[in-house]
């Protein structure tokens, strides 16, 4: 015997219906019922892609900063070590 199904209606204004025709344009489901299908089956997977995404952009923002900290301090050494040279 097959597993009873379910129906489920969604009045969903022009805004949304054109952002639901882009999911599925993005993710080459044809119609809304594979669309949400889809979205529910990968729901973890999407959230944890998100979270590493974001943990990776914290990361590489936190090491630009730190190169920009040391060129910054280079730049200013070098900036004194020449004024030094031009005083002798």
């Amino acid at each position: 015997m097959e597993p009873k199904k379910s129906t489920l209606t969604l009045r969903l204004d022009e805004e949304t219906t054109a952002k639901l025709e882009q999911l599925k344009q993005k993710t080459g489901r044809t119609t809304a019922s594979d669309l949400v299908r889809y979205l529910i089956h990968n729901w973890e997977r999407s959230q944890n892609l998100y979270w590493e995404t974001v943990r990776r952009y914290d990361e590489n923002k936190r090491e630009l900063t730190e190169t920009r900290q040391t060129v910054t301090r280079f730049v200013e050494a070098y900036e004194r070590l020449k004024a030094l040279n031009l005083k002798e």
